[in-house]
């Protein structure tokens, strides 16, 4: 396919977050003591907590800043995810909910992890993955894929006449640190989005209205190492290595789709 110049591409600092995830698959026998983790790494307690010794299951959560809430799980496979979506809005949305800048957002999110990796009780890791979903507001659906074109160099989009356009691709590179052989998956998801705003009764689908819409561009970002590492990641490894796929992330961001 051929190439086609779109408008230049907007300042980071305009892609909000919908969410931001850190995913941690830990050193397989390793025991799992995640009861201060919250405290460690925010300084509080969470508002809620759910736990299920017998299946290893874990969830809790509280506020974060910028408007967001942040949970922390562990599945019945031992993966512990920290992630932060927006807050549930009070009243009726006149914007697209979303968290903030996820240039904003990722510096305080680092700061969270850093914190859980000086844990004594935090584990040594075998894989990790920086999630990311991303929205860049515009004014209408044309508007949408015009911008999108600036981001996916190898298409060449008609903005009039093209819908439903999914893009998915993984560029993956070698990873900058220390670890020798080390690979880095950088899978992005694109999109156009039309997200209505809706105003009604929850218990009642039928009595709800849409009360506006708005369009975004909107991408997914999973950027992780390879699974086939089979090494161990120690929490000064881990600290390094998400410093690295965030700012992989956010070159995608400001870039786009480039190998």
């Amino acid at each position: 396919m051929s190439a086609t110049q779109g408008p230049p591409t907007p300042p980071v600092s305009s892609w909000l977050t919908q969410l931001m995830r850190a995913t941690v698959f830990p050193t397989p026998g390793q025991p799992i003591t995640a009861d201060t983790w919250w405290t460690d790494a925010v300084g509080g307690e969470p508002e809620t907590r759910s736990v299920k010794p017998a299946t290893r299951q874990r969830q809790e959560e509280g506020p974060f800043e910028g408007g967001g809430r942040l949970s922390l799980s562990i599945n019945p496979l031992g993966v512990i995810q920290w992630q932060v979506t927006p807050e549930v809005p009070k009243d009726i949305p006149v914007d697209i909910p979303a968290v903030g800048p996820v240039e904003e957002l990722s510096k305080p999110f680092l700061g969270l992890l850093n914190r859980w990796f000086r844990s004594t009780t935090c584990p040594t890791a075998s894989r990790l993955a920086f999630g990311v979903t991303a929205l860049l507001p515009v004014e209408d659906h044309a508007r949408g894929y015009e911008t999108l074109a600036s981001y996916l160099h190898a298409l060449k989009i008609d903005p009039h006449n093209s819908f439903d356009l999914l893009y998915r691709i993984n560029r993956p590179r070698r990873s900058i640190s220390e670890i020798q052989e080390l690979r880095i998956n950088r899978l992005s998801t694109w999109v156009v989005q039309k997200i209505s705003m809706v105003a009604g009764m929850e218990s009642d689908p039928r009595s709800s209205s849409v009360i506006s819409e708005r369009y975004a561009c909107a991408v997914e970002l999973d950027i992780n190492t390879v699974p086939t590492f089979t090494g161990t990641f120690t929490s000064r490894d881990t600290s390094a290595l998400f410093s690295e796929l965030e700012r992989l992330a956010m070159e995608i961001l400001a870039k786009g789709d480039v190998p």
